[in-house]
């Protein structure tokens, strides 16, 4: 690795320790059943009256991966931002079923009702 590698890997590792991921608070925390039964961990963060965007994280992750979407002072005055933890990731429940892990579809719109 060379020292510009180096310098690079520093930064990023400290601007990762400066995130405090409870100094904000979601305005409402909530749980939602999907069809199969399984309890998805939710929360709603900006403008409760705003027009909705749904944030969907990727495999291995959780909410947390939209923490920069959802903290930006210019989306959570205008959008009601909804994020979520998909089946077997963050605060969901974690199904020993590997079915239950193809059907993202009935994930997202169990929590659009």
């Amino acid at each position: 690795m060379n020292r510009q590698s180096h310098r690079l890997a520093r930064l990023l590792r400290n601007a990762a320790a400066r995130i405090d991921f409870a100094s904000v608070k979601p305005i409402r925390e909530f749980r939602a059943k999907t069809p199969d039964g399984v309890n998805i961990s939710a929360q709603e963060w900006g403008n409760p009256d705003g027009p909705e965007i749904i944030f969907i994280h990727g495999f291995l992750q959780s909410h947390l991966s939209w923490w920069k979407q959802v903290t930006d002072s210019m989306l959570a005055n205008k959008f009601r931002m909804i994020t979520f933890d998909l089946p077997g990731h963050g605060g969901s429940d974690k199904p020993c079923d590997p079915a239950i892990f193809n059907n993202g579809v009935h994930t997202t719109t169990c929590l659009m009702r």
